[in-house]
């Protein structure tokens, strides 16, 4: 009985509990945001100097788009209060979010996203071209900004004649944005080395020897690793020695105004591996058909010794090379495949090799083959290698063709260009992008350009945004410029 009336109580008491708390609270359907015109992690480049703009759509359901509020971020500070983001953005960044806000409860709806602020001229395509009396420097941007006559427009002045060559060198070690050498073979400025950032001259290369320039001067590549800068100059090597090592800084010291000894003619093609754990340069010797490595100030034959494989002697070839590049990299490790014609015979045999170890990397072969079209291949041949990937790709004529070196096999990837190509590039930031420049069909003094989707599925298609048509001139050499050496 007693356990009976303990029961009830129970349940009266719960019941009252319940009843006193009935429609004590009143519950709200928040309105639901739908943010448009920018997603959730998405990335963005802004540049420094220039209006950044997201334009984005806000719709509400279950209430009144006039009762929000927005809030723009950068690393947390707040940089606008409009819907829409339009900003100068002057300092580095990453983190960024936009707050739909209520305003009536304080609920905020945010979308996180990522900002990386980059000078306009750090990452893109460089198009070098011959003007005749002078040369022209293009600029094509991520976003698909194209500057003409960029280097003009930045130093007030033309580049000299004799448009040759492009490279981009690095401080060791360091994750400044590097610089770029211009080759050009007329004076008065002749070559120049310009700032990553800005491309603002530097200084005109043949300000850079001691006790003046050689009396041959015609400027051709440069190379700058640890310790020293390598200045192919009309077939000849300069050098210059950076004793500072990583706390050396650009044009630091001046080159030799004679150059190594010896009886050779180097090609003005080099090669390097990974630009911040190597210091190795490959070139190729003209005259003894033998592939050089510039170490330490010094150039040499390769080693030999520790190659097992012997698949082929690299110096006294009989074959001449005709291009090639690096096709794999690592802190410890880079491989290449280059392209080599017999001199006797004219065919064209491929080579695969590598450098591996820490210090004084030691040379070891992998391959030799015969290419498989050896007709395709004549002087005007231009190479592309990518790097991770086993293709290469070159040209004959109008077409386009994509080589896979580890089946030995050959496809046409284009033959639709209307006119002759004159140059192509595999970007090192992403080997499935390939820069291509041809003749322009109404004025053969000048090019079109455009990058290519050479990944397996792209075939070939142009990215949307990156053709230009004439506003190159004779188009000699195109790079993609990486800006920092620790971002491949």
């Amino acid at each position: 009985m007693k356990n009976h009336i303990f029961t009830l109580l129970l349940i009266w008491i719960f019941s009252a509990g319940c009843y006193k708390d009935k429609g004590n609270y009143e519950y709200t359907t928040l309105p639901e945001v739908i943010v448009t015109g920018l997603k959730e992690g998405q990335k963005f480049t802004a540049y420094v100097g220039e209006p950044f703009r997201i334009p984005v759509t806000v719709e509400v359901k279950n209430g009144d788009l006039a009762d929000f509020s927005y809030e723009w971020k950068i690393e947390k500070e707040v940089v606008s209060t409009k819907k829409d983001l339009d900003i100068m953005v002057n300092k580095s960044a990453r983190y960024a979010q936009l707050d739909v806000i209520h305003n009536n409860t304080g609920v905020r709806h945010v979308t996180f996203f990522e900002i990386t602020v980059s000078s306009p001229f750090q990452y893109g395509w460089m198009i070098l071209s011959d003007l005749g009396d002078k040369s022209q420097l293009c600029f094509l941007r991520e976003d698909n900004v194209f500057v003409e006559n960029a280097y003009h427009l930045q130093n007030n002045e033309y580049l000299g004649a004799g448009a040759y060559a492009l490279c981009e060198h690095f401080l060791p070690w360091s994750s400044e944005i590097g610089q770029v050498f211009i080759a050009c073979q007329q004076g008065p400025g002749y070559s120049v080395e310009i700032d990553g950032n800005t491309l603002q001259k530097m200084v005109y290369t043949n300000q850079e020897f001691v006790d003046g320039v050689p009396a041959d001067f015609l400027p051709q590549s440069m190379n700058c690793v640890m310790n020293w800068d390598y200045l192919i100059n009309n077939g000849k090597l300069y050098t210059r020695e950076q004793p500072n090592g990583v706390d050396a800084l650009y044009q630091e010291g001046s080159f030799l105004n004679f150059p190594v000894a010896g009886d050779y003619e180097l090609l003005p093609w080099t090669m390097m591996g990974n630009l911040v754990f190597n210091s190795d340069v490959l070139a190729f010797d003209k005259k003894t058909c033998s592939y050089v490595l510039l170490r330490n100030g010094e150039m040499k034959t390769f080693d030999t010794s520790r190659d097992e494989t012997k698949a082929f002697n690299p110096s006294n070839m009989g074959k001449m090379l005709l291009g090639g590049g690096v096709c794999s990299s690592a802190s410890n490790r880079d491989d290449f495949v280059t392209f080599l014609k017999d001199m006797n015979t004219g065919k064209i045999y491929v080579q695969k090799f590598f450098f591996s170890g820490w210090n004084n990397r030691s040379f070891y072969t992998e391959s030799e083959v015969e290419f498989p079209e050896s007709d395709l291949i004549d002087e005007d041949t231009k190479f592309a290698v990518c790097t991770g990937r086993n293709y290469a790709y070159f040209t004959n004529g109008k077409v386009l063709y994509v080589y896979n070196y580890a089946e030995n096999i050959v496809e046409p990837l284009r033959t639709d260009f209307p006119t002759v190509i004159r140059e192509i590039a595999i970007s090192r930031a992403n080997p499935e992008r390939l820069a291509i420049a041809f003749e322009n069909a109404e004025d053969a003094s000048k090019s079109d350009f455009m990058v290519l989707d050479v990944s397996v599925v792209g075939k070939g298609k142009v990215i949307e945004g990156t053709e230009v048509k004439g506003k190159c001139g004779r188009v000699v050499d195109i790079i993609y410029k990486i800006g920092d050496q620790w971002s491949i």
